[in-house]
């Protein structure tokens, strides 16, 4: 999310408060040097679970340049995709491919497999306000 978050998340894993964290690949400042700094609490012996925090709404950029729907290049908001999903309006397809780089990403940056994929940001706003998202 931000330098200032990942130092203060690497430190609690440190400290030992929590044991687990995702990450959101499509964050501006998720790099090598980031996926780096996590790896290493895992050198020695396997200190957090790591997952990936799979984003589809603004601020953020999609990966995939073929994803739709979007709004000036990044996703839509929290309402927006809401209300897309609720009107059947979003592509199994797109959706799988922006999720598939996600994922792919992930793999390229931190070289394994995330531990679990979260969607809160997105699936928690779906089931509140839509109760059958046509792409899940």
């Amino acid at each position: 999310m931000s330098p200032a978050v990942n130092v203060a998340i690497r430190d609690l894993i440190v400290r030992g408060r929590i044991n687990a964290t995702s990450v959101m690949v499509v964050a501006p400042n998720f790099d090598r040097s980031e996926a780096f700094s996590l790896n290493i609490l895992n050198a020695s012996k396997t200190h957090v679970a790591i997952g990936l925090h799979v984003t589809l709404t603004a601020p953020y950029q999609p990966l995939n340049r073929n994803f739709q729907p979007v709004c000036d290049g990044i996703f839509l908001s929290k309402r927006e995709t809401a209300w897309h999903s609720f009107l059947h309006l979003l592509r199994r397809k797109t959706l799988e491919s922006e999720i598939s780089s996600q994922l792919q990403e992930f793999i390229t940056h931190l070289a394994a497999c995330p531990i679990s994929l979260m969607a809160i940001s997105t699936c928690t706003y779906f089931h509140k306000f839509a109760r059958h998202c046509s792409v899940w």
